[in-house]
């Protein structure tokens, strides 16, 4: 992972999706990674990682479950923009409300705006 953040400091291209894969593909190294999501489950329940075929409380809706999907196939190496900023800003939501569920501690961070602002 670290070779890939190398890469991206020595690369002038603009990735605006990184900042969602990284902060995804960061939680296998914490141990609360989502599983592997499935056709037939529509819906992500942000407490247990897991995709359902049932909603509940913590699940996300089906639009929401959808791009969390896509941003899981995603590897650090990508070097198109998957996502719209519209949707970037949906799943930078997503991550944090997972990371707060999942680590125990975990705040807001109040440098959200100024991701918003830089990878619009």
């Amino acid at each position: 992972m670290f070779e890939k953040l190398e890469q991206l400091a020595k690369d002038n291209k603009k990735i605006s999706d990184f900042h969602l894969i990284l902060l995804i593909q960061v939680t296998k190294y914490l141990g609360f990674n989502p599983e592997t999501p499935t056709s037939e489950n529509n819906y992500f329940d942000l407490l247990e990682g897991i995709f359902n075929s049932t909603p509940s409380a913590t699940c996300l809706n089906e639009e929401e479950t959808n791009l969390l999907k896509k941003l899981l196939l995603l590897k650090l190496d990508n070097n198109v923009n998957s996502f719209s900023s519209a949707q970037r800003h949906v799943l930078l939501k997503i991550i944090i409300e997972y990371y707060i569920l999942n680590v125990e501690g975990f705040k807001k961070p109040k440098s959200l705006d100024v991701f918003k602002e830089v990878f619009s």
